[in-house]
């Protein structure tokens, strides 16, 4: 028996696409609250929601539920790979002729956990890249959101994941939100201040989130998901059982989350 460890580490100072969120600048903070030459690490967590692998819930379902009634499904699926090789880079899109090519070689059964493998979390690019890797990897061009859709469909798929630090096109999260709006305030903004609240109700209510995150809400209202898995290229067998154990967080649907492929 094989295990293959696909949990993205985190690490002090990550950072995030979504970073606008928070009332600080990075998506993890580790801090000591005892004197390091005590050797004990204790301390303070402060994170985002999002941060490093995370288990996100079907909309609008609640992580509770699937506590309380899927425990079976979430403790170990059985799981392929979606192979789809793309370049470490900024804006590098995964076309819909790429998608179709990598869903043509693949072998899932129906009820299937599939994950989506690109290479980006390979070879611990992660620590190399630093911040950078959740930001300037690969995503889905809208164009390929529809023949993926209509596979996980097909397969009834359990579960989608992806090995990239986010799922989307990376133009969509520099929008006003998170773009050249908010990253030019001074100071930062906390989320619930004012003006960010006022720079956040623009754009909810302009009609752009939709417009930008349409494509990625099929995805979302579709199947539970697991971002930000690594090492997948580690893993050798065509089948294997995927091992999730999100962060048990009550009435919450998005939460970090361990991940394991055990190839038998």
């Amino acid at each position: 028996m094989k295990i293959t460890d696909l949990t993205l580490p985190l690490q002090d100072g990550m950072n995030y696409y979504c970073t606008g969120h928070l009332p600080w600048e990075v998506a993890f903070k580790a801090q000591h609250t005892v004197p390091k030459e005590s050797k004990l690490d204790l301390g303070s967590f402060t994170m985002f929601s999002e941060a490093g692998t995370r288990y996100l819930c079907v909309l609008p379902k609640k992580l509770g539920e699937v506590f309380k009634n899927e425990l079976n499904k979430l403790i170990m699926k059985d799981a392929v790979m979606l192979h789809v090789p793309k370049e470490s880079k900024e804006e590098n899109l995964i076309t819909a002729e790429e998608m179709k090519a990598g869903i043509n070689n693949c072998r899932a059964r129906s009820g299937d956990a599939i994950i989506l493998h690109t290479g980006h979390g390979d070879n611990e690019k992660y620590y190399k890249m630093g911040e950078r890797w959740e930001t300037a990897g690969p995503g889905l061009s809208p164009e390929a959101v529809d023949p993926l859709v209509d596979y996980l469909t097909k397969m009834k798929c359990s579960l989608f994941g992806y090995d990239t630090g986010n799922i989307s096109w990376q133009s969509t999260h520099r929008c006003s939100l998170h773009g050249p709006l908010w990253d030019a305030r001074k100071p930062h903004l906390a989320l619930g201040s004012p003006e960010a609240k006022e720079i956040g109700d623009r754009y909810i209510n302009s009609g752009q989130f939709a417009a930008e995150f349409k494509e990625l809400i099929k995805l979302m209202r579709f199947s539970d998901m697991l971002g930000c898995v690594v090492n997948c290229g580690a893993v050798k067998a065509e089948r294997f059982k995927l091992i999730i154990g999100p962060l048990k967080v009550v009435d919450w649907a998005y939460v970090p989350a361990t991940a394991f492929a055990i190839e038998e």
